[in-house]
């Protein structure tokens, strides 16, 4: 009978029927493409098979039937196949499938083998390497990217990819020389592999096909410049990044009257588009315009083109989970101020208010997920466990005015909390810490203990003394959120653009400027010396190091309007 093998082991067992668990109405809404695939794929001819023999493939045939949610006209479409010879018991299954009970005679089930005897063990191709072939295919994958990458880079990137080193060292250095070709030189190639080097678990077809459909869709230049910067793009398949474009101009007309151009902008700007499958990308906006209509949803998709790349599903049940949390007028403008959350995980967003609730009170609460909706997407046993190790540390009173000064604290890892804490005591001193906590400096308490150590080290090494770089610290505690590479890069940036005296001036005068990155510094510096002059740059106070390019462009116009230099 074709049944699976829970229900065969159950009537082998003597237990005369069971019920079929009722599917999902998500499974339903599969193609019959799909559903034919599986047919052709489990059932044999009807000349070749015995009833022994069909036995197994009609077990997984049933299976896949009720998988998709087929009701009574399951018999139909399987005697269809042709390949079951004992009616009597089928006719039992079909009769008794109207009544939501399955039926196995007795009779029936000596034709059914135990699942242990009817699979067919698996070929190598399924097993995979063996333990000897996958050690050598690691030593040679292994020196293969050395070779490539240079031995440092090569080892790392090893690490971070052990997937990698399990495949064929042949397909890998073929996989390799497609992505040579496509790039124009070994150069490009080697900048690419190390930003991805799982490209290298890619068909080498797929990395051969992915740059000329880039090209064709982006035009040369674009289509070089995105994969530079985003190498994964060489994974996907042709046909997933040819169909974007005409996804976009189809589904949206309204939000890109422009066309292909228009779209083609919006994937250089996100290239991620590219590697998401094109249903996606057409269900998306519908299902947000059925909640909050056009207009909204034109909003959201502009200013947060990502939400085409998250699943129709996934964006319903997290907008219904925040229009339960705060009512519909509410979510609007939470979700116009934060669109992020609809990519959130529904349980997640429920779980949040309560623990918010339990700690500020409802109103309060409330007040606080409109203002900070980040806290939305913060699990709420995350939030507990936070503000529990906070009354551990500090008090109830002072870790309740710590949390309303600065709610993003309740996002951090306990663990991370509970190491950071004392690293911090003892570098400020209990005086400055116990005053600089009640401020933004309290999200230091996030940082990771060891992060905190290295950036003191570096700074210590940078001020010439631990006594200076602690004096430093306890007047600009923010000084400890740089990264030790960011400050080393910063210093060096520095003395070149401004001169060793004066970026020794800026330092003690303000050692948060060891967060600006250099690439910043450049740029800033720059812009300043065509305005004003290399000798007039370098007298500008740190604002104009710090500032954005927009803040700095209006700072830089007032210094002219007023015409002191």
């Amino acid at each position: 009978a074709p049944v699976n093998s829970a229900s065969s082991s159950r009537s082998a067992s003597g237990v005369s029927g069971v019920r079929h668990p009722h599917h999902s109405s998500r499974r339903h809404g599969h193609s019959s493409r799909r559903l034919s695939s599986s047919l052709s794929l489990f059932s044999p001819k009807p000349k070749e098979t015995s009833s022994l023999q069909a036995s197994f493939p009609l077990r997984r045939a049933h299976s896949c039937f009720s998988h998709y949610g087929f009701g009574s006209s399951r018999g139909s479409q399987l005697r269809s196949l042709g390949a079951f010879s004992i009616s009597g018991s089928f006719q039992a299954h079909v009769s008794s499938r109207s009544r939501g009970v399955v039926v196995c005679p007795a009779s029936a089930t000596t034709a059914i083998p135990s699942p242990d005897d009817s699979i067919p063990p698996p070929d190598d191709a399924q097993i995979g390497l063996a333990p000897d072939e996958e050690k050598e295919a690691a030593t040679a994958v292994t020196a293969f990217l050395m070779e490539v990458l240079g031995d440092k880079r090569g080892r790392a990137a090893a690490r971070r990819h052990p997937a990698v080193l399990r495949q064929r060292a042949t397909r890998v250095r073929e996989t390799w020389r497609n992505l040579v070709d496509v790039l124009g030189s070994e150069e490009e190639a080697a900048i690419c592999l190390n930003r991805a080097t799982s490209i290298l678990q890619s068909d080498p077809s797929t990395v051969a096909a992915a740059m000329p459909t880039l090209i064709e869709e982006l035009g040369e230049a674009d289509a070089r410049r995105v994969v530079r910067g985003n190498p994964e793009l060489l994974k996907s398949r042709a046909n997933t990044i040819s169909s974007t474009i005409p996804t976009l101009i189809q589904c949206y007309p309204h939000l890109y009257p422009g066309g292909r151009s228009e779209a083609r902008k919006l994937v250089v700007r996100i290239p991620a588009l590219l590697m998401t499958r094109d249903r996606t990308i057409a269900e998306s906006g519908p299902a947000l315009e059925r909640i909050f209509g056009r207009d909204v949803t034109v909003r959201l998709v502009q200013n947060t083109p990502h939400l085409l790349m998250t699943r129709a599903d996934t964006i319903v049940n997290a907008a219904q989970a925040v229009i339960e949390v705060l009512g519909y007028d509410n979510a609007k403008k939470v979700l116009l101020k934060s669109p992020y959350l609809l990519m959130s995980s529904e349980s997640t967003i429920r779980s949040g208010i309560p623990q918010l609730t339990e700690i500020f009170g409802a109103e309060a609460a409330k007040e606080l997920a409109l203002a900070r909706p980040y806290l939305l997407k913060t699990n709420g046993r995350n939030i507990v466990a936070m503000y529990q190790v906070l009354n551990e540390i500090f008090g109830s009173e002072k870790a309740l005015e710590m949390v309303k000064k600065t709610p993003s604290l309740l996002r951090a890892r306990p663990q991370t909390v509970r190491e950071s804490a004392p690293v911090l005591q003892a570098l400020l001193g209990d005086d400055v810490f116990a005053q600089r906590m009640d401020s933004t400096a309290s999200s230091l308490l996030g940082i990771r203990a060891d992060t905190i150590q290295d950036s003191f080290k570096t700074l210590s090494e940078i001020y010439g003394s631990s006594a200076r770089a602690m004096d430093a610290v306890r007047r600009q505690p923010m000084t400890l959120k740089a990264r030790a590479t960011t400050m080393r890069d910063t210093v060096n940036t520095l003395g070149i653009l401004l001169g060793q005296v004066r970026a020794r001036e800026i330092l003690i005068d303000s050692p948060t400027v060891l967060q600006v990155r250099a690439w910043k510094l450049k740029r800033n510096f720059k812009y300043c010396s065509d305005r004003f002059g290399v000798e007039s740059a370098r007298r500008l106070p740190v604002f104009y190091w710090k500032a954005s390019m927009v803040t700095l462009k209006r700072a830089c116009d007032r210094k002219e309007e007023s015409g002191v230099m």
